[in-house]
């Protein structure tokens, strides 16, 4: 997700408007692992999705605000946004597939 939104960010590098929220929507998608080692008991119990969550929640944070200063929603916030909401759920159902997981062990071992 990273690499494509990052990548979407250097082909519009000429529209000053889309690539600064096409990082800064890159950069809160990096955000779920940090926080999933965050040591707080409450988001530990809640597991995966909790961490998941706090994501999603920062990205609706920031459509927010810039919606608020515009008074309307920027479409590079738009897609970007729908493209991290429906990647979620893609990437945990691709990570439960015997595929990943073989691929995956051959990269830990």
């Amino acid at each position: 997700m990273f690499a494509l939104l990052v990548g979407a960010a250097l082909w519009f590098r000429r529209r000053g408007d889309i690539p600064k929220r096409l990082m800064l929507l890159a950069c809160v998608g990096l955000l779920t692992a940090p926080i999933a080692r965050i040591p707080l008991p409450l988001l530990q119990q809640g597991g995966m999705v909790a961490f998941f969550l706090i994501t999603a929640a920062l990205v609706l944070a920031c459509v927010a605000w810039d919606t608020i200063a515009r008074r309307r929603l920027h479409p590079a916030f738009a897609w970007g946004a729908a493209l991290v909401a429906v990647s979620r759920p893609l990437r945990l159902a691709l990570s439960q597939t015997s595929q990943w997981q073989a691929f995956a062990s051959r990269l830990a071992g």
